[in-house]
């Protein structure tokens, strides 16, 4: 076969036979060729038929292995926290996960087979899933669902495209960005806050000054009166400003610097009540304290810095006034401090968010009150940054009462 032998046949005869002639050995030749031929065709059959059965079990393998990546993508889509949004050429949902039905309110099955514009009527949404979304649409759009929850969304869409560059369908990703358009907001609101804040004791504080050297005649009386104004907003400004430099270190994950000393929480209790008192006439302070046991190991500016924050929330949210109570408790190696108010008081809901930053109650009995968003945010980094803890009971109606705990001694 092609040139090589494989092979050799024998024809013979007895004796006293005819000899062969010509024509048998042409029958012969004819005969070895076609052995020959059947025989490269069996080799070439059972290498063929390996081959055959390597490709069979190959095809297993990657058949299987594309089973399980089937199943694994389909678990990771299924189990998306992002909403994904399948549909085909024309507009037709085929697939939406789970994440994406609770979203927007939907049964799956229910909402598969159906036109995406009859199921989720976003004009935002809509506009992705046309012929020819812009690239403004597709990195901007926002949708407002109000059913079954409020949410903010942001959907971004693909197009799918066959070899020949036609659309065949569209994915789309919806992300959940509620929390991050509230934060947004809240930051506005925060700027908007601290530059009113900071503008109100600045007035203050050029006001008196200009009014002082215009006019250097005047009694020392009023003189002195003016310069414990322009004193007491300078450290007003000064509060504000560390304040906001600390919460600038806990954002940047950085430990706040702190300066121990022992400091006894009773003195510290009433110089702060002190200068509260100032502010208000419609409260009463009640300080339920024992006589000893109050000292611990501590940073004392930071720690009045924790009860001015907290009695002045107890004062500005009692607007109608009323008692303020304060307790305090040596529990051993702590010592546990109660502030309480007989205020408008908090909801299950706003309890749950009350330490986060830009967080502000948020209702008619306290429109008028501002604030930061800061404070208690504030206030429980410095707590855990001495080694305690800080919590919240309250009853909308009847006031609000404020825990924390204080190590007496410094952690090593």
């Amino acid at each position: 076969v092609s040139g090589e032998v494989i092979g050799a046949v024998e024809v013979v005869r007895g004796v006293g036979e005819p000899p062969f002639q010509d024509g048998h050995l042409a029958v012969l030749t004819a005969l070895a060729s076609e052995v020959a031929v059947a025989l490269d065709n069996m080799k070439l059959c059972e290498q063929l038929s390996g081959k055959v059965e390597i490709a069979n079990r190959q095809l297993v393998a990657a058949y299987s292995e594309l089973r399980q990546e089937r199943d694994r993508v389909a678990a990771i889509v299924s189990n998306m926290a992002d909403g994904v949004l399948l549909t085909d050429a024309g507009g037709r949902i085929l697939f939406i996960n789970p994440a994406a039905a609770q979203m927007f309110g939907l049964d799956p099955r229910g909402a598969e087979g159906r036109p995406a514009r009859e199921v989720l009527p976003y004009p935002a949404l809509m506009a992705q899933l046309g012929d020819a979304p812009t690239e403004s649409q597709t990195a901007l759009a926002t949708i407002r669902v109000e059913e079954p929850r409020h949410l903010v969304l942001s959907p971004r869409t693909v197009r799918l495209l066959d070899e020949r560059g036609q659309r065949t369908g569209a994915i789309t990703v919806v992300s959940d960005v509620t929390l991050l358009q509230e934060l947004s907001e809240m930051k506005t609101e925060f700027v908007s806050v601290v530059s009113h804040e900071l503008r109100t004791p600045l007035t203050s504080i050029m006001g008196f000054a200009e009014t002082l050297m215009v006019s250097g005649d005047r009694p020392a009386a009023e003189r002195d009166e003016f310069l414990g104004i322009i004193q007491q907003e300078s450290n007003r400004l000064l509060v504000m400003i560390n304040d906001l430099l600390d919460v600038s270190r806990m954002e940047a994950g950085r430990s706040l610097a702190l300066s121990y000393s022992l400091v006894d929480l009773r003195e510290v209790i009433a110089h702060v009540v002190r200068f509260q008192q100032v502010v208000t006439s419609r409260h009463q302070f009640h300080l339920a304290l024992p006589d000893s046991g109050l000292q611990v190991e501590a940073d004392r500016d930071k720690v009045v810095q924790i009860f001015t924050n907290l009695i002045s929330n107890a004062i500005k949210y009692s607007p109608k006034g009323g008692e303020i109570r304060i307790g305090g408790a040596d529990r051993g190696d702590e010592v546990v401090v109660d502030i309480s108010d007989q205020g408008v008081g908090m909801s299950s809901e706003e309890l749950g968010r009350l330490f986060q930053r830009y967080q502000r109650v948020d209702r008619d009995a306290i429109k008028g009150i501002r604030g930061t968003g800061l404070g208690l945010y504030l206030v429980r980094g410095l707590v855990e940054a001495h080694g305690g803890r800080i919590w919240a009971e309250s009853t909308p109606g009847e006031g609000s009462t404020f825990h924390f705990t204080l190590a007496k001694r410094r952690a090593a």
